[in-house]
Order: structure tokens, then C-alpha cells, then sequence
């Protein structure tokens, strides 16, 4: 397995003209995200939750761990810089704009995007530092103007209101009113009241059906929606200073735990159990600084132990073994083995992105374990350099793109004679060298 190392690392790619070769470069880049030089894919290990794709020099995507994009535009020195769009985790666009050093700055547009319906323009203004500091914040006809990040304002989600209340140095400070919109009584809920510190919740009363919890300096026990739409869906425990300490339940929206256990200073650290959607236990154990530290994670029959942030995690279909990848200080990391299900063979070992293949790997024939491609991929399919083999002997060598020879490449026969060299296009010959 790879190991861990501490640097981050970022992919570029580089699509020259059609004929040309399709190039993936890796950046290596200190903590300060300063580059220190170029290293080889089979070094490449993720050390940052998220990953990016240069296009181009300074233009690229960035993905989250499950593959959905959530970012294009410029880059520089591997953070946001220059123009681009965010986007949440279902490819709505969330805002459009200027940024400096991974933080939105200067111009921009923020939108939010409600239910199924259309994308509300919320703000447009200027930014500093990543909060909303001279500009407009939009409530329905209504326009609340922000200068140097003060001002009062009102938010809302589709002309329903969801906030008002006072804003200093971009954020929420002061005093203000929080509501939760009820869309089967068709009316908004207050669910807070009282005064705001630096964003979060300071002073005041939490509503929660028929009860109210209040919060003093930031902390209090109280029980709570987790978010604006489900009724059901809530979490209870302590708040210290306005952030999650202590004893937290979080349930979903069909009554079911989602996770309950300890938080320190608002991240999971201590004893704690996750759920799923349904309701059934995933992962029993501690947590240290919100990652899984030591423990078991289910998956049917499997019981994968953790130890100290490591651990190998073993997922099974009826009793038999399809897919396992390692924890590496409490996160999964890029590299996985994935087995077929008919006989248990190994068909695939190498990089994966939200369990697809995703970087250097190679594939096997299930039925006598014989290597059948080794080389690139990109979210699932061939993309980049590869050879293909047959009962172990080399039939191709070159360029793929989308799952399909493309770009330069070399054909054997059974014999290993070269039979062919040249340029193919979507998996077909298209001319000879």
C-alpha cells in the first residue's frame, strides 16, 4: 500500500490537440502549498479530502471525495484564484465570482438553489476574506445593503424568509431571528431569538416543537432541526462556546439514528456509533478530531477493525468479498483492490476516487488471475497511457480516452509481432505511421 505522506498533491492534465498525447503530470506541493517539483504518478497518494484536475495551465476542476464536481475556474499554487464557480454537492451553481487564495474575494454572485425548482440570486457584492462585505442581499423585491460587512439585513430561501437581524465584519453579529420554513403548513417557524457572536448562536432561545432550550455564552443543551425542511430530522447535546461538546444524538428523517456519541470542540472525539439511512449500526468505536480512530465498521458480515486510524475495510455481497481499501490516520486512502463476485477473483488493484477507478491501476482476468491492462484511468474508465494484454502477452500499448484507444498507439499479434503503429480515434485505426 501507499504510504502516508504529509505534502498534498494535486493531478494535472494537459489535453494538447487530438493527436497528441494525453499527458497526467503530478505537482508536489509543501504545506504552504509551495511547489517543490514534479514526482511520479506511483508516489501519488491523497492528503487533502478533495481532488484537481488542470485543464490547462492555471484553469481547472475540483472534486470532492465522492466525484462530484465542485469547482472550476483558476488556480495558483493549487488554491482558487481568479474566476470561477462553486457548485453543491448535486452540480448546482452556488456561486460565480472572484477569488484570492482559496477564499471568495471581490465580485461575485451567490445563489441557492431550492428544492427542484430554480436557483435564487441571494447576494451580489463584493467580498472579503470569504464573507459577503459591500453589495446587495436580495429578499424577494426587497434589497438589504451590506457596506463593510455591516448592515441589517434579511435572508430567505425562495421568498420565505430565514433570517433578519444584524450583520458586523460579514457575518451574523448582533441581534437576530432564525426561522425554519414549514412546507406543509406553509408558514416559517421561529426556531431561534436572541443574539449572534461571530456567526454562530450566542444568546438566546432555541424553539423545538412545544419546548424551548436556551443558550448562554454559547452554551446550553438544547434539541434542534438539523436542517430547514424536515420536521423530523433533529439533533440534541451541549453546545460550549457555540460549538458541539459532550453527549450528541442526531437523528434522521425517518426517526432513525444517524450518530450518537461525543464531540469536542464541534468535532467527533470520543466514543460514538454511526448509522445509516436506514437505521442500521456501520461503525461502532472512537473518533479522534472527526476521523474513525479505532473501532469496527460493518458492512453486512464483514467486521473491519480499526486501530489507531488504520485498518483494512472489507465490503461483502451475500458472504463473498467484492471490494476492500485501507484507512491510513483515519481516512480511506486511494488505493483498493476489487474482486469479482462469480468466483472471488482479483480484478482490479490500484487508485480509486468514490470507489471508481481513478489513477494508476491494473485489471485481471477473474477466471485464471492473468493481467489483462495496466495504465491510467479517470473516474472509472481507461483514460491516459495503458497497455492491454491477452493470456498474459502484450497486444497494445499507447493512448486511451473515455474507455477507448485514442491518440498514438502500438497493436501486437499473439507473437508479440508489431502489426500495427499509429493514431486511432474513438477505439478505431485511423491512419499508419
Amino acid at each position: 500500500m501507499l504510504k502516508n505522506i504529509l505534502s498534498e498533491y494535486f493531478i494535472k492534465k494537459f489535453f494538447l490537440n487530438v493527436n497528441e498525447k494525453l499527458k497526467l503530470e503530478i505537482m508536489k506541493y509543501n504545506k504552504n502549498l509551495q511547489r517543490i517539483n514534479d514526482i511520479s504518478l506511483k508516489n501519488y497518494i491523497r492528503s487533502s479530502d478533495n481532488y484537481i484536475f488542470f485543464v490547462s495551465k492555471g484553469n481547472g476542476k475540483e472534486y470532492n471525495k465522492y466525484g462530484n464536481i465542485i469547482y472550476e475556474g483558476e488556480f495558483l499554487n493549487g488554491k482558487r484564484n481568479g474566476k470561477g464557480k462553486e457548485y453543491d454537492a448535486r452540480g448546482n451553481l452556488k456561486y460565480d465570482g472572484e477569488f484570492l487564495k482559496g477564499e471568495r474575494n471581490g465580485k461575485g454572485k451567490e445563489y441557492f438553489y431550492f428544492y427542484f425548482y430554480c436557483n435564487d440570486l441571494i447576494f451580489e457584492g463584493e467580498y472579503l476574506n470569504g464573507k459577503r462585505w459591500n453589495g446587495k442581499v436580495k429578499f424577494g423585491e426587497e434589497n438589504y445593503e451590506l457596506k463593510n460587512g455591516n448592515g441589517f439585513i434579511k435572508e430567505y430561501i425562495s421568498n420565505r424568509i430565514i433570517f433578519e437581524g444584524e450583520y458586523l465584519n460579514g457575518q451574523r453579529n448582533g441581534k437576530g431571528k432564525e426561522y425554519r420554513e414549514d412546507k406543509d403548513k406553509n408558514k416559517n417557524e421561529l426556531i431561534f431569538e436572541g443574539e449572534y457572536l461571530n456567526g454562530k448562536r450566542w444568546n438566546g432561545k432555541i424553539n423545538f416543537l412545544k419546548q424551548s432550550f436556551n443558550l448562554k455564552n454559547g452554551s446550553g443543551f438544547v434539541k434542534e432541526y438539523y436542517n430547514y425542511y424536515n420536521k423530523n430530522g433533529k439533533i440534541m447535546g451541549n453546545y460550549l462556546k457555540g460549538e458541539k461538546n459532550g453527549y450528541w444524538e442526531d437523528y434522521n428523517s425517518s426517526r432513525e439514528y444517524k450518530f450518537k456519541g461525543e464531540y469536542l470542540n464541534g468535532k467527533k472525539n470520543g466514543k460514538g456509533k454511526e448509522y445509516n439511512n436506514d437505521g442500521e449500526l456501520i461503525f461502532e468505536g472512537e473518533y479522534l478530531n472527526g476521523k474513525k480512530w479505532n473501532g469496527i465498521e460493518y458492512d453486512d458480515n464483514a467486521k473491519n477493525k480499526i486501530k489507531n486510524g488504520k485498518g483494512i475495510i472489507r465490503k461483502y455481497q451475500f458472504d463473498k468479498l467484492i471490494y476492500e481499501e485501507e484507512y491510513i490516520n483515519g481516512r480511506l486512502t486511494r488505493e483498493a483492490k476489487e474482486y469479482t463476485y462469480l468466483n472471488g477473483g482479483l480484478i482490479y488493484e490500484g487508485e480509486v476516487l468514490n470507489q471508481k477507478r481513478n489513477g494508476k491501476g491494473k485489471e485481471y482476468n477473474s477466471a485464471n488471475g492473468s493481467l489483462k491492462f495496466e495504465g491510467e484511468y479517470l473516474l472509472g474508465e481507461r483514460h491516459g497511457k495503458g497497455k492491454e494484454y491477452k493470456n498474459g502477452k502484450l497486444i497494445f500499448e499507447g493512448e486511451y480516452l473515455n474507455g477507448k484507444r485514442n491518440g498514438k498507439g502500438k497493436e501486437y499479434n499473439d507473437k508479440g509481432e508489431l502489426i500495427f503503429e499509429g493514431v486511432y480515434q474513438n477505439g478505431e485505426k485511423k491512419n499508419e505511421q
